[in-house]
């Protein structure tokens, strides 16, 4: 049997407001979550292709940039195999020490092939163990003592990412971090202490997550409720949210929203909360603008908390979704120029055979501009009523 405690702050807060405050703490206990994930552009903002790591400093960090180089690998991003990277230099009398002027890191990525250098530098790497104990008295008066063992990592890792398309020198990011683990054991001393190299390893971890962030696009999910109410069937789109039917449980919450218009005795709470759904499943497919207008009709019938929570996530949705459009588009810009203008004879001899329709589109041809408008859509960037649109433009076209 379930029980629903409360903190002395929902207490208080109960004092305050009771009625208001204890409707919006039940719903909140009362209805399931489901994960709306809002993908973000790379911290940075660089476009990359291909990445090389220069010489790292301080203690453990070959192991560091080991982490490093392993997570951009299983996203994809090529990496220059360290150990050629002082041979590739040597052969063109360059000696890379540290420090390199704009001039230098244009040069140098001509001939790597890389679009950036890492360069790491860790500061602090150390692990401690502690021991410390508790002691307890239980009901009759006896003293019991817990021993407990922890062990923990410190991590202090400086990166300086150098743009080797522009020479570019970006400030260095610092990544201050630390992790724990504990073992503990009754009256009898003592608890194993945990593994000094695993304690490492979450630390590491951590630091591995973030620089990801700064030159990769990553996903952040939230969690946000769905409101699985009887009343109105709104129960049956969550089963279906929960199936894996968000086209369905969209239609079925629209039918929702009627069910309560037309049943006698449903109260604005109810309503609200079947606007909201709408809302939500809109948010979990891309369209920004139709789940900001549901959750807007939602607060209009009754300003309910969790609506406000769900509108502030959806409008960082929205700015990540423009923010990652944008990056998108000056990454295929940056990685992928268009040729210089052939003259004479050259020009003669390359031009490709362009029709009278071809050659008015500066996007290329009606198959190629399909083929760009398809990946942008399975990346996620677009809508699919966006993607129809357009694609009928495309159409239109040819």
């Amino acid at each position: 049997m379930k029980h629903l405690v409360l903190t002395a702050a929902a207490l208080g807060m109960l004092s305050v407001a009771p009625d208001t405050t204890a409707a919006q703490l039940f719903d909140r206990m009362s209805n399931p979550k489901v994960t709306v994930t809002i993908n973000h552009p790379p911290g940075l903002g660089l476009p990359v292709n291909q990445l090389a790591f220069g010489p790292a400093t301080g203690r453990r960090s070959d192991e560091i940039v080991d982490a490093l180089q392993a997570d951009f690998v299983r996203s994809g991003m090529r990496v220059l195999d360290r150990r050629n990277l002082q041979n590739t230099l040597a052969e063109h009398q360059l000696n890379y020490g540290g420090y390199v002027d704009q001039q230098t890191a244009v040069q140098m990525g001509k001939f790597l092939g890389a679009t950036a250098m890492i360069v790491v530098d860790v500061s602090r790497a150390a692990t401690e163990r502690q021991p410390t104990s508790t002691k307890t008295t239980d009901s009759h008066n006896v003293v019991h003592t817990t021993w407990h063992s922890r062990t923990k990592a410190y991590l202090k890792v400086s990166l300086q990412t150098i743009d080797l398309k522009t020479g570019q020198l970006f400030q260095a990011e610092v990544f201050d971090r630390n992790a724990e683990m504990e073992n503990t054991v009754e009256e009898t001393c003592c608890a194993e202490y945990p593994s000094e190299f695993r304690v490492f390893d979450l630390v590491v971890e951590q630091v591995v997550g973030e620089v990801h962030r700064l030159f990769l696009v990553w996903s952040e999910p939230q969690q946000l409720y769905f409101f699985a109410d009887k009343d109105c069937r709104m129960n049956l789109a969550y089963d279906l949210l929960k199936s894996g039917d968000t086209s369905g449980a969209d239609r079925q919450s629209a039918e929702n929203i009627e069910t309560c218009r037309s049943t006698p005795n449903i109260n604005d709470k109810q309503l609200a909360h079947s606007y909201y759904n709408v809302g939500l499943v809109a948010f979990l497919e891309g369209k920004y603008a139709k789940a900001l207008d549901y959750f807007e009709q939602a607060q209009k019938v009754k300003d309910i908390g969790i609506t406000t929570d769900a509108m502030t996530q959806l409008r960082r949705a929205k700015q990540a979704s423009d923010d990652l459009r944008a990056f998108e588009a000056r990454r295929a810009a940056a990685l992928n120029p268009a040729p210089a203008a052939a003259t004479g004879v050259d020009a003669v001899a390359t031009a490709p055979q362009a029709t009278a329709k071809d050659s008015a589109s500066p996007k290329g041809t009606p198959a190629a501009r399909l083929k760009a408008l398809n990946e942008v859509y399975q990346q996620g960037l677009i809508t699919k009523a966006e993607y129809e649109k357009k694609k009928a433009e495309i159409l239109r076209d040819m």
